[in-house]
């Protein structure tokens, strides 16, 4: 399946600053109307000084789904469901740290 942001042609957010670039790219394209709901949605559920948690990275595989939990200040937290668009092989760098962590290491 295809993100909301997949079907508009954007990138898949992958930190709090991406994410907010993001949603500025959308407000400039007036996306009223659009699938883009339940992204916005979320959206308005993360504050600046939001702790992010991600679970099931440890399972992490092409396909698998994720659970963000959101944090905030005032103790009380939001979690949702999240999918990647990560191969194997860019799993196997995000496990190693980077690309060339990975290389070291097979060496």
């Amino acid at each position: 399946d295809k993100t909301a942001f997949q079907e508009l042609g954007l990138e898949v957010p992958h930190s709090y600053t991406e994410f907010v670039n993001l949603l500025n790219e959308v407000k400039a394209m007036n996306l009223k109307g659009t699938d883009f709901v339940g992204s916005v949605t979320i959206a308005t559920l993360v504050r600046e000084d939001d702790r992010i948690s991600v679970n099931g990275l440890k399972n992490l595989a092409p396909g698998s789904k994720l659970t963000v939990t959101l944090k905030h200040a005032d103790g009380t937290s939001e979690s949702f469901e999240a999918e990647h668009t990560y191969n194997n092989t860019q799993i196997a760098w995000f496990k190693a740290g980077s690309c060339l962590n990975l290389l070291s290491k097979n060496k």
